[in-house]
């Protein structure tokens, strides 16, 4: 009995991740890989293996973009990676969130 309280509280889905996801507000700036045009959105969460983000485009699932995630103060460098998308949701008024895994962080 217990044990089907917690499996359906998400505070335990959250306890089972490798990472945790942490709230992280910043801008981000993106291109699909293999084209030029940049897009821009700011990020939801970020963990040790993935990110999400808002933006204005639609990205299918499993398309690789390059990515970078600007902290808000300048001392901190910003997160250059390549990512994987695994899931784009539409959220009304042309908006969609992505959410992708960090594959490569480039240096």
């Amino acid at each position: 009995m217990m044990e089907s309280v917690l499996s359906n509280d998400s505070r335990f889905f959250d306890e089972r991740r490798g990472f945790k996801r942490m709230d992280a507000e910043c801008k981000v700036v993106f291109r699909v890989t293999g084209t030029e045009k940049l897009h821009r959105g700011i990020s939801k969460d970020l963990s040790g293996t993935g990110v999400s983000f808002e933006t204005d485009i639609d990205i299918e699932a499993a398309q690789a973009i390059d990515i970078s995630i600007q902290p808000e103060l300048n001392s901190i460098q910003p997160l250059n990676a390549i990512a994987e998308v695994i899931r784009c949701s539409a959220i009304g008024g042309g908006r969609f969130v992505i959410a992708a895994v960090i594959k490569t962080v480039n240096r």
